[in-house]
């Protein structure tokens, strides 16, 4: 990286830069300019003629000359938003609208100013009067479409901005050498609310469960402040990488034996009875897993059992007979479910709580995504009618779940009004459970929408002065298959003040792909904030194992050679094994053993597995031997039950046994379930038949059982919390993200 382009970054990215140096617009825009000149003049993209390669060298020099005058233009908006205006109220260009017009193309500039002047290139590309001519200057000019959206970056906000609770911006006359005739359209305006709420109040932080059994997930501690947030967002992705090798159906599950019935038969015929026991429970964890399991292994024939756990004094065991109504492959269980969702009941007399329907739709979606439940998805009443108050927030939660489990176009439209970015038709109860213009999970689901609009209007939040709408646009737009997006994220992140928001901008930048993402990614560690090194080594991970990107994989151990700071090193750790990379194999074994820190090496028990090197099974054998740490342990035991070798079922269940901390009895039990083999199977059932576990333990080994036993993969419901903007989960969400369904 050149000297001026370094100067010009530390006032954004410089890892010693102050929140003083990061408030100053000026200094903003023009890193960002700084470096698009920089990315562009890689050549990324090779102009084929001559004049092409003239002009794109003009248009270069142009942009310089836009960054070097710093006359940016001014959003007449709400303070702290960002939106895209193609020429301002006083004339002032954008990025791109100073190229055309440098190139020739005032005309042009007029027209889009007056007619289109809030769009972005990626409704200007599609739009029929302004597309043609806008590619053809891009040909001309030897610019991509791609390099464009990147150049282009919305405005800042004019200091006098309107109050709170305006419904945008008034229209303001516009002069100048590129302005229309006339003034321009208003600019879509931003929600009413005064500013991002803070997270609710069973926000993941420190210690908080991630999706694992029996609630009592390995969360890692954070051993510096700024690594608290990627931890957590590991915890409820990590099933995204760590997918056991055993789980991908082992064929003993699916052949026959020599009778021509299931080898599993007769352990299956065994464990029904001792389920139905545990259904009546006194301990209400084992009544819940039980019923779960039940579900699984019996199908609709555990129906009356599940129907009668409705009725349990415990809640939280009838919010699983609810969920367990969705993993019974019945078409009974499904009406049960429907009726629920409308009447919030199964029977007359029978109340299941305040979260039931939240819970039906999002066991209706899973019963959905086993291929059972077809057509029900036209059976769902509008979520933006008839409830109020906090039922609304749960059902309209529901409904935005029930999409991330079972894509549909109908939930897909309730799906777009809930988000508030078309037009803002739910209004919430006076609890401000959500913003009153859109509930920000349902942006994420955006991403299955697939259309130009959804991707233009995931765009726009990423300018929002809703910091919760900003993160969960970030994600969003993260799982988009679109060639405009990449651009828009990294000029998100030069743009983003707040971390967690960075990151989330970071991983969907990974999650794109490319080199030019990549490029970005390693600008983005070494020359970054500090609190985003992280979150940069963790995309960098995503990047490299998504396109085998050998590149990715060497600046990570170049990273994580220099790094000192231990939360940082352990991002770097996990990043080698998500990117599967061998190559490291022998330094993650080294920090098995002699790091002197706990979560350093859990995380190299869990990347030395993920990185497929033949010496892991040996290495993390070894490792537990001697381990004294309940939570390095926890690293290790995943990471033998994620590796599946079949001489490990005995490993494991020792330690089962022969665990007395209840938490780590938990994940050694999740290690059995990941291992997945029929040895496993059998040995959590000699377990729970011999009662040598307390009840936090039986509970988590029926959980196991069930996940082995089904037929259908486990972890469906994982994609709730998969790329999800964790900081506006609810506490209705604990049961299904601590569910192995």
């Amino acid at each position: 990286m050149n000297s001026m382009l370094s100067l010009l970054l530390a006032g954004l990215l410089g890892s010693g830069s102050s929140e003083a140096e990061l408030a100053l617009p000026t200094a903003i825009w023009q890193a960002h300019y700084a470096r698009v000149e920089v990315e562009l003049a890689r050549v990324e993209h090779e102009p084929s003629s001559p004049a092409q390669r003239a002009a794109r060298v003009a248009a270069l020099a142009a942009l310089r000359e836009y960054r070097e005058r710093a006359d940016f233009g001014r959003f007449p908006g709400v303070e702290g938003e960002r939106r895209h205006l193609f020429v301002d109220g006083a004339g002032r260009p954008c990025a791109v609208a100073y190229l055309l017009a440098d190139s020739g193309e005032s005309a042009l500039v007029r027209e889009i100013a007056e007619r289109k002047n809030g769009a972005m290139l990626i409704e200007l590309a599609v739009d029929p009067d302004f597309g043609p001519p806008l590619v053809a200057w891009l040909d001309r000019v030897g610019l991509t479409l791609a390099e464009a959206a990147r150049i282009q970056a919305p405005g800042t906000t004019i200091p006098d901005s309107p109050p709170p609770g305006s419904s945008g911006p008034a229209p303001v006359p516009v002069s100048g050498p590129w302005a229309p005739a006339a003034p321009g359209p208003r600019s879509p305006g931003p929600g009413s609310r005064p500013g991002p709420r803070p997270p609710g109040p069973s926000s993941p932080g420190p210690g908080s469960s991630g999706p694992m059994l029996g609630g009592l997930s390995a969360v890692s501690p954070a051993p510096e402040a700024d690594a608290v947030d990627w931890t957590v967002f590991w915890e409820f992705n990590k099933l995204t990488w760590l997918v056991p090798k055993r789980l991908q159906r082992p064929s003993w599950a699916v052949s026959p034996g020599s009778d021509g019935s299931s080898a599993t038969a007769p352990l299956v015929s065994e464990l029904v009875p001792l389920l139905r026991t545990a259904t009546r429970d006194p301990d209400a964890r084992v009544r819940a897993a039980a019923v779960v399991a039940l579900a699984r292994i019996a199908g609709d024939a555990a129906l009356e059992d599940i129907l009668s756990a409705l009725t349990d004094a415990q809640e939280s065991v009838r919010l699983a007979a609810l969920l367990s109504l969705g993993a019974a492959d019945s078409e009974r269980a499904v009406h049960a479910l429907l009726t629920v969702i409308h009447d919030g009941r199964p029977d007359e007399g029978i109340d299941l709580g305040p979260n039931a329907r939240w819970t039906a739709l999002v066991a209706l979606g899973l019963a959905r995504s086993r291929g059972h439940g077809e057509g029900t998805d036209a059976m769902l009443s509008d979520p933006c009618a008839s409830i109020r108050g906090v039922d609304a927030a749960r059902v309209q939660d529901g409904i935005v779940n029930h999409q991330l489990l079972a894509p549909s176009p109908k939930v897909a439209a309730f799906v777009r009004d809930l988000s508030g970015a078309f037009a803002p038709r739910c209004r919430r109860g006076a609890r401000n459970d959500h913003p009153a213009d859109g509930l920000p999970r349902a942006l994420e689901a955006l991403a299955l929408d697939g259309s130009e609009e959804a991707v233009r209007e995931l765009l726009q939040k990423l300018g929002s002065r809703d910091l919760e709408e900003r993160r969960s646009a970030a994600l969003g737009l993260g799982g988009v298959d679109h060639k405009l997006a990449l651009g828009p994220l990294m000029t998100g992140f030069e743009l983003e003040k707040e971390h967690l928001a960075r990151g989330f901008l970071l991983i969907s930048i990974g999650r794109h792909g490319g080199k030019v993402a990549r490029d970005f990614l390693i600008d983005a560690y070494a020359n970054g904030p500090r609190t985003s090194r992280p979150w940069s080594a963790l995309a960098l991970g995503i990047l490299a194992r998504a396109d085998d990107d050998e590149k990715a994989r060497e600046a990570l151990r170049t990273f994580r050679a220099k790094e000192k700071n231990r939360g940082t090193l352990a991002a770097t750790i996990l990043a080698s094994g998500i990117a599967q990379d061998v190559a490291s194999a022998q330094d993650l074994r080294f920090s098995l053993t002699e790091s002197g820190h706990v979560a350093v090496r859990s995380y190299a028990a869990l990347a030395l597995a993920m990185t497929g090197d033949a010496s892991a099974r040996g290495a993390l054998l070894e490792a537990l031997e001697e381990e004294d740490s309940p939570f390095a342990r926890t690293g290790i035991v995943q990471a033998l039950g994620y590796l599946g070798d079949s001489r490990d079922a005995e490993v494991l269940s020792r330690a089962l046994l022969g665990e007395k901390n209840a938490e780590l009895q938990v994940q050694v039990a999740a290690a059995l379930g990941f291992h997945g083999t029929l040895d496993a199977a059998r040995r959590l059932h000699a377990g729970l038949k011999e009662r040598e576990l307390g009840d936090v333990g039986r509970a988590a080994a029926i959980q196991a059982l069930g996940m082995i036993l089904d037929e259908s993969e486990p972890f469906a419901l994982g994609a709730l919390s998969r790329n999800a903007n964790y900081s506006v989960f609810r506490e209705w969400m604990n049961l299904p993200l601590q569910s192995t369904l």
